[in-house]
């Protein structure tokens, strides 16, 4: 709105679900994963689907809006999510992009490249062994284990902390799953650890 009236660009259609440029032959379209058809007959160039786990027919709009769009230069396709467990049609796609299977890029943000997710600790602030061993692990500080411990608290789980708040892949997708045999921060820690091997090898 501060660009001067002549380098606006005019509007066409002007809804709460499309807003589209005649003169640049552009625009953009918001459709909802609760419909079937989303994305079906259209052509766009460029896509960003939020949430996508937690689409409720996710696998047949997936399929819908990456037919709709060309595999030419120019394009390009975005799907990021909260992770909601394992084998879903979102966690499928992730697992072939980190495994180089597709053209998919995977990308993992941890909560603590966020730099409000911090809390001032209070004078008499003491980290538990827990908390030292996710700041030896994740290079954590004092501020953001205390965001976290903050956090934990007004959540009342740390099951839900992890699942809302994960800061390894591993964690994002195996968060839902609180009756694992194997909690995912054991996993990681193990496979932090450096051993000597010993014992026979059984297959």
């Amino acid at each position: 709105n501060e660009a001067p009236a002549a380098l606006l660009p005019a509007i066409g259609r002007c809804s709460q679900r499309e807003l589209s440029f005649p003169n640049l032959m552009s625009g953009y379209r918001v459709y909802t994963a609760g419909s079937k058809g989303a994305g079906r007959g259209g052509t766009p160039t460029l896509l960003h689907g939020s949430e996508a786990a937690y689409w409720p027919h996710a696998e047949s709009t997936i399929a819908g809006l990456l037919n709709s769009i060309p595999d030419e230069d120019g394009t390009e396709i975005i799907l990021e999510s909260t992770a909601n467990g394992p084998g879903d049609a979102y966690h499928q796609r992730w697992q072939m992009a980190v495994s180089g299977l597709s053209d998919w890029i995977g990308i993992f943000l941890p909560w603590s490249l966020s730099p409000e997710y911090r809390r001032v600790p209070e004078p008499d602030f003491q980290p538990t062994d827990e908390e030292k061993e996710l700041m030896a692990l994740h290079g954590l500080d004092e501020a953001q284990v205390n965001w976290r411990r903050h956090k934990i608290m007004d959540l009342g789980s740390e099951a839900l902390f992890r699942h809302e708040y994960p800061i390894t892949a591993d964690e994002a997708f195996s968060a839902t799953d609180f009756d694992s045999f194997i909690a995912s921060e054991h996993v990681l820690r193990a496979r932090k650890a450096e051993r000597d091997g010993s014992g026979p090898l059984i297959l």
